[in-house]
């Protein structure tokens, strides 16, 4: 006599009829497979978050690392004959230093100023002792470079729109100096200083612009740290600064460009509305001939003025 059993449904003798315990059996191993892989999910996503909220907190560390940068020796940039290191503006705690074209003497006509917006990894006085000021300088131009707030002693946090409205206070500055012809103001921008420089324009325009190895704009630069570009307060919409001016542009850029992609410039050559380039060898900070170009951005210059 056969008879079932009680715990597994099966028949003594016979085969399985259970087929609902074979099901849930299989079901198991889908369900943790499934399980683990919401897991992983979770996980990655949990670190992109983290990530995410780590960069928007901590931006300015990472666009304005100069703000940490100690002040040089004052033997190394002390001012030399006519040159100013001056505290401007309603606050009159920002920082420009102004240099005469060589040779200059207070009887001498008007002359062009060429005004440096450094990077984000300099500070202003590095720029007094450059080769590029150097070149201008022995070209005939003054040469002004203002500092950013929160670098070298000047107070406030940086961020995009602070710094915009100090340069605007710097620019009226000097126009307003003896020896400037203020109808001769040229802003030359390196790395972020081509934003700073671009986003001064729209307020205090130029008569001409020269862009040194510059970014379209800090949320087209974010998408490679794999962060949303809305995500970032200081934006500097280079692409969008230039397609609004109406005014000469010289873009250059290294190939080699570790920084900031070569393909920057040719985007912000079709953006400007009279624009021009000039392509080299080189990296970021160094240009395979640096003394070629430099006599490139006085030429550029002075056909500008011709037009």
């Amino acid at each position: 006599m056969r008879r079932r059993s009680g715990t597994w449904g099966t028949w003594a003798g016979g085969s399985s009829v259970d087929t609902p315990a074979t099901g849930v059996a299989s079901a198991r191993p889908r369900r943790a497979r499934w399980g683990w892989l919401r897991r992983l999910v979770v996980l990655v996503l949990g670190l992109y978050l983290l990530w995410s909220a780590g960069l928007f907190f901590f931006q300015n560390k990472l666009i304005y690392p100069g703000t940490g940068l100690a002040r040089a020796t004052k033997e190394a940039f002390e001012p030399r004959a006519g040159e100013i290191d001056a505290l401007v503006g309603k606050s009159g705690k920002l920082r420009v230093f102004l240099l005469p074209p060589k040779g200059w003497t207070p009887d001498a006509p008007p002359a062009p100023v060429v005004v440096y917006f450094h990077g984000n990894y300099e500070l202003a006085q590095y720029g007094t002792r450059s080769k590029d000021t150097g070149h201008f300088r022995r070209s005939g131009f003054w040469v002004a470079i203002p500092e950013y707030r929160g670098y070298d002693g000047v107070p406030g946090p940086p961020g995009e729109q602070g710094i915009l409205d100090d340069m605007v206070e710097v620019i009226d500055w000097i126009k307003g100096h003896q020896g400037v012809d203020a109808s001769r103001v040229v802003y030359y921008g390196r790395s972020l200083g081509g934003g700073v420089a671009l986003g001064t324009a729209l307020a205090r325009p130029p008569s001409a612009v020269i862009l040194r190895s510059t970014f379209t704009s800090i949320p087209d630069l974010a998408y490679r740290f794999a962060v949303p570009g809305f995500l970032v307060r200081s934006r500097f919409e280079n692409r969008k600064a230039l397609a609004a001016l109406n005014l000469p542009v010289l873009i250059a850029h290294a190939k080699d460009d570790e920084i900031i992609p070569f393909s920057h410039a040719g985007v912000l050559l079709k953006a400007a509305r009279h624009g021009e380039s000039y392509l080299t060898e080189g990296s970021h900070d160094v240009y395979a001939d640096e003394g070629e170009f430099r006599a490139r951005m006085v030429e550029f210059l002075e056909r500008a003025w011709q037009k």
